[in-house]
This record gives C-alpha cells, structure tokens and sequence, in this order.
C-alpha cells in the first residue's frame, strides 16, 4: 500500500479546570500553527502511548504540573482538516486535580498563561481549542472541521 489518504494525526489536550471552574490556555508563540493566539496544553501522541499517557506527558513537559491517571475525564473529541495542514483527530481530557503550579517551561512555544472562564474566552482563542472543547462551550463533545 503506497499510502493511507484517510490518516489523520492523533493530538491531546488537557482542560485544567481551577476552584473556580476557570480553564488554563497558553498563549502560542514561535513558528507553531497558532502562534499569537490562546490554546489548550495539547501535543501530538507518540508512539507506544495511550491518550491518557499522552495528556500526562504533555502537561509536565509543557507546564511542570504532573496528575495520576484517575484524574483525567474525558471531554471531547474534534476531528478537522485545516486548510493546508494534515488531517487532525484530537482527543481532550478535564483534569481538576494536579500537583505543582502551572508555569511556561517551553517559552519557545508559549509565552504567557491565562484563567479564563469558559463563556469568557479571548477573541483570539485557536479554533483547534474552541471545537476540542465542546461541553465545555455548550456543544458536542464531537466536533468536525474542514471536511466536505
């Protein structure tokens, strides 16, 4: 089989949730897709990985904070094909409890942190974040993009 036209790469993403039902985004910074704008912690999944092993990774690396397994909800699923870019299924996952501060440890990917009420979200919020967070909005918890 020369190739797989139906494949799709396989992102997470991690909704911190605080007290307050605030949701943690990072501002995009670099020369990501995005950059400029607010999203969730997310990355794609590596090999030999589960989802949730994923999100737990990503959220150390990304932010330092580390969360047991049973910590970890599912949220939501987004499925999107951005104009120019590959094929993308996302998978998020609400974590209200975690150990450590929430600080940028990737400043070429992220040059800022914000609380932000999910009714209350920046103009500038990354579509990719706004579809992934689906119940959270007061949509789906499936989202679907750029598809025909």
């Amino acid at each position: 089989m020369a190739g797989n036209d139906h494949a799709s790469l396989v992102d997470v993403f991690g909704l911190l949730k605080d007290d307050h039902g605030r949701l943690l985004l990072m501002k995009r910074a670099g020369d990501i897709p995005g950059s400029g704008q607010w999203a969730l912690p997310s990355g794609k999944l590596e090999a030999g990985e589960s989802l949730p092993q994923a999100v737990r990774r990503e959220l150390h690396e990304e932010l330092g904070v580390t969360c047991d397994p049973g910590d970890l909800a599912f949220n939501g699923v987004a499925h999107v094909r951005p104009p120019g870019g590959e094929p993308r299924i996302g998978f998020s996952f609400v974590v209200t409890r975690w150990h450590g501060v929430p600080a940028v440890l990737e400043p070429d990917l992220c040059d800022a942190l914000g609380w932000f009420p999910p009714g209350q979200l920046p103009a500038d919020t990354f579509l990719y974040t706004r579809l992934i967070m689906g119940p959270h909005l007061g949509g789906q918890n499936f989202s679907i993009w750029g598809w025909s």
